[in-house]
C-alpha cells in the first residue's frame, strides 16, 4: 500500500515537473546592456536607465520593464516565444533610443544612446519609430540630424504635456473660485477669475468656452444689478448705472461670441456644448 502511494506521488511530481519544463520552454530570457556615447567619442555604462518593452507583432501590448545596473546591464526573465518586441530606453542624462525586433532568447543586445536631457518617448512615438522602414545607409551627419529632430520632437511633447497639466490646475482652481464668487454675488471677482482661467489657454476647446460662458453670465448678472441701481439716486447716478449696465451686457455678448468661435474652430465634437453656449447667449 505504501509503495502504491509512493508511486502515485512520484508520477504526480513528474507530471508537474514536465508541465513546468514545457512552460519554461515557451519563454526565453532577454539580456543586454546600455552604453552612453560621450561627446569625446568614449562610451560608458548607462546606469539606472529605464528599459520598457512593447509588443510589435500586434497593434497593442505592453511588456515588462527593467532598470539597468551600475554596469548598464538589463535583463528580462521570460519573453514569450514567437512574439516580437521593441525596447525603449530612457534615463537621466541620456536621450531616448529604441531597439526594434527583439525576441525571446536574445542575450547580447547592446543599445548605444547619446547624452541627453532624460526625456522619455511616449508609447505612440516608440511604436511609430519601430514601424518605420529600416533606414538606408546615411552619413553620420544625417544620422545625427535625424536623432536631433527626434529628440526635439520628444522634448516638445513633454513640454506640451507639462503645459496642459499646469493649465488644468489653473482652470480647475479658478472655476471653483469663480463659481464661489458668482454664488456670493461678487461678480467683479468672478469675472476676474474666469478671465484668468481663459487666458491660461485661450484656444483650448475643452476649457475656454466654459470659462467664457461663465464670464458672460457674471457680466450679465452684474449688468442686471446695475439696472436695479439705476432706478434710484440722482440723475447723474442713474445715468452712470445705465451706462455700466450697457457696457456689461455688451461685454457679455462678446464673451459668448468668443466661446462659440473657439468651438467652431475646434474639430467636430460635442454639439450639446455648442447648443448650451447658444442658449446662454440668447438668454
Amino acid at each position: 500500500m505504501y509503495r502504491k502511494n509512493y508511486i502515485t506521488l512520484s508520477l504526480t511530481f513528474i507530471a508537474l515537473l514536465t508541465g513546468c519544463i514545457s512552460a519554461l520552454a515557451q519563454t526565453g530570457s532577454v539580456r543586454g546592456k546600455v552604453e552612453v556615447q560621450k561627446a569625446d567619442g568614449s562610451k560608458a555604462p548607462a546606469a539606472d536607465a529605464l528599459v520598457e518593452s512593447y509588443r510589435t507583432d500586434v497593434d497593442t501590448g505592453t511588456g515588462p520593464k527593467a532598470k539597468t545596473n551600475a554596469r548598464g546591464e538589463f535583463s528580462f526573465a521570460g519573453f514569450p516565444q514567437g512574439q516580437t518586441f521593441v525596447l525603449a530606453v530612457s534615463g537621466p542624462g541620456i536621450g531616448p533610443r529604441i531597439q526594434p525586433n527583439v525576441k525571446a532568447g536574445q542575450e547580447n543586445i547592446v543599445i548605444v544612446v547619446d547624452e541627453g536631457d532624460g526625456a522619455q518617448a511616449p508609447e505612440s512615438d516608440v511604436r511609430a519609430a519601430a514601424a518605420a522602414p529600416p533606414p538606408t545607409a546615411v552619413s553620420d551627419a544625417e544620422r545625427k540630424k535625424q536623432e536631433a529632430e527626434f529628440k526635439k520632437k520628444t522634448v516638445e511633447i513633454v513640454e506640451k504635456n507639462k503645459k496642459a497639466e499646469n493649465t488644468n490646475k489653473i482652470v480647475n482652481a479658478v472655476l471653483k473660485e469663480g463659481s464661489d464668487a458668482f454664488n456670493a454675488k461678487n461678480y467683479d471677482l468672478a469675472i476676474a477669475k474666469f478671465d484668468e482661467g481663459y487666458n491660461a489657454d485661450p484656444d483650448f476647446e475643452g476649457s475656454a468656452p466654459i470659462l467664457l460662458s461663465n464670464k458672460g453670465l457674471a457680466l450679465r448678472e452684474r449688468g442686471v444689478a446695475a439696472v436695479v441701481q439705476s432706478s434710484s439716486g440722482d440723475a447723474a447716478a442713474k445715468a452712470a448705472a445705465r451706462e455700466k449696465a450697457k457696457a456689461d451686457f455688451t461685454a457679455a455678448i462678446i464673451a459668448f461670441e468668443k466661446g462659440l468661435e473657439v468651438l467652431q474652430k475646434a474639430p467636430p465634437g460635442d454639439a450639446q456644448a455648442k447648443a448650451g453656449m447658444a442658449r446662454d447667449k440668447a438668454s
